[in-house]
């Protein structure tokens, strides 16, 4: 049959409604035929996503398998990765200076970062922790002395507030 004769194409996923398959993107050396699946909210989002277009097998299909950036564990390019990690960094007022190494990065790679605020550079945190709901920033750290709070200051992640933090 053909691609418009295909009853997935124009289907949509039912655990996520945004996936839409929009066509066929060839076969595998064995025959195993690839859907091209559009997201409607990663589409949204240029920089980060480009078109939202992605390539997937019937059974991520079936299976209600997001191949992009809604699933709770999407795959991210060096190229996304620094998008968000740049995104992160303006919120923070950070400067992201690079990855450390050489290989392609994942969630354990280190990240090369500055504070703008007071200029102090690092390269311990990974891309997960810093990417993460765990992630205290730098000048956090830096009013809280033996626990006590040294100054007024404000979480940059989503923890509640200060106590919570130290689990009081």
């Amino acid at each position: 049959f053909t691609e418009s004769d295909d009853p997935i194409v124009g289907s949509v996923f039912s655990k996520y409604p945004q996936l839409e398959v929009v066509g066929w993107a060839g076969k595998t050396e064995g025959g195993i035929r690839k859907y091209k699946v559009k997201c409607h909210t990663c589409s949204k989002d240029n920089e980060l996503y480009g078109e939202g277009i992605y390539e997937c097998f019937k059974e991520a299909i079936k299976v209600n398998s997001a191949p992009c950036g809604c699933s709770p564990g999407p795959k991210w390019t060096p190229e996304q990765y620094e998008v968000r990690i740049k995104r992160i960094c303006e919120t923070r007022n950070y400067e992201f200076r690079g990855f450390v190494g050489d290989s392609i990065p994942n969630n354990k790679t280190l990240l090369d970062l500055r504070c703008k605020n007071c200029c102090h550079e690092w390269s311990t945190t990974n891309i997960s922790h810093f990417t993460g709901k765990s992630f205290v920033n730098y000048e956090f750290r830096r009013t809280v002395q033996n626990g006590i709070p040294l100054k007024n200051f404000a979480f940059q992640d989503k923890t509640d507030d200060y106590f919570a933090w130290l689990g009081r």
